[in-house]
């Protein structure tokens, strides 16, 4: 898992807040429901209270114990980096920076205004 994974190498203040599915209400919205492995943006939510969640979590086709309910992080621009990585050492690397048309969304439900290739700073690497 790669919340655990992040904690282990002492990284977890890089990664979304992360809450209890079974705990709705004690989370700190608005947050992102999603399914624990990507979709594509299918099955994906955003939710602005416990109701919300809750209803999501009612009519979903996936099961809630295979659900995340994480910090919604909000942003026009969204950064993917690519990593070529050979027996754990980066041997290249790409950073693409897209624009996009609002500061809330699930991807693919948004328009791309942009995009442009990037370098990726040293110490962001030594993050990676």
């Amino acid at each position: 898992e790669l919340y655990t994974l992040a904690q282990s190498l002492g990284l977890d203040d890089f990664m979304p807040r992360k809450f209890d599915c079974e705990q709705l209400d004690a989370a700190a919205y608005p947050c992102v429901l999603k399914p624990a492995v990507g979709t594509w943006g299918s099955d994906m939510a955003i939710v602005q209270n416990s109701e919300d969640a809750q209803r999501f979590l009612a009519k979903c086709t996936v099961p809630r114990e295979l659900m995340v309910l994480q910090e919604l992080v909000v942003g026009s621009l969204e950064y993917s980096t690519t990593l070529l990585v050979v027996n754990g050492s980066i041997y290249d690397h790409v950073c693409t920076r897209y624009k996009y048309d609002r500061e809330t969304y699930i991807w693919p439900d948004v328009n791309e205004l942009g995009h442009s290739c990037h370098s990726v700073p040293e110490h962001h690497l030594r993050t990676m």
